[in-house]
């Protein structure tokens, strides 16, 4: 074989094989790099329940804003978890820690203590690429035993 029909098939060969290679998902995740948690330093209990999300944003993929669409879904980058499971797990750690409190959401509740309840809604969440993200949310915060009675709400 000449050596210039050499050359062309194998830069064929190696185009087709790029070709053919899928293009490569990136995984992203709200957590923080190192999760050592301390034990909590009060005795306050606290239940937060899942994350209410605007539809277009209950999807694996990473939903940002772009020139072009008021909203791009990027097929290739993707949340490690559910959006929801990923906000919900950092919100909780963060305000758990803040407070020193302890998360009862999933069980372990001591009855001789109140439970407080933080309803959270996600009301905006803007993400442009390489850029930052601007969210905002609304919460209620009620004792879980206290039906009728006053919430807090922001």
């Amino acid at each position: 074989m000449a050596p210039l029909a050499l050359f062309a098939a194998l830069t064929l060969a190696l185009t087709l094989t790029g070709c053919a290679t899928p293009p490569t998902v990136r995984y992203y995740s709200l957590a923080p790099a190192s999760s050592l948690s301390q034990p909590p330093a009060s005795t306050l209990q606290l239940e937060i329940p899942p994350i209410a999300l605007p539809e277009r944003l209950v999807r694996p993929q990473l939903v940002v804003r772009s020139a072009a669409n008021p909203f791009d879904v990027l097929q290739q980058h993707r949340w490690a978890a559910p959006f929801n499971s990923e906000l919900h797990d950092a919100l909780a750690s963060g305000i758990t820690q803040q407070l020193g409190a302890i998360d009862v959401t999933a069980g372990g509740r001591l009855a001789s203590q109140p439970v407080y309840r933080i309803a959270v809604q996600l009301r905006q969440w803007d993400a442009a690429v390489d850029s930052q993200v601007q969210a905002s949310f609304s919460w209620t915060i009620r004792r879980a035993d206290s039906y009728g009675r006053r919430n807090l709400a922001c």
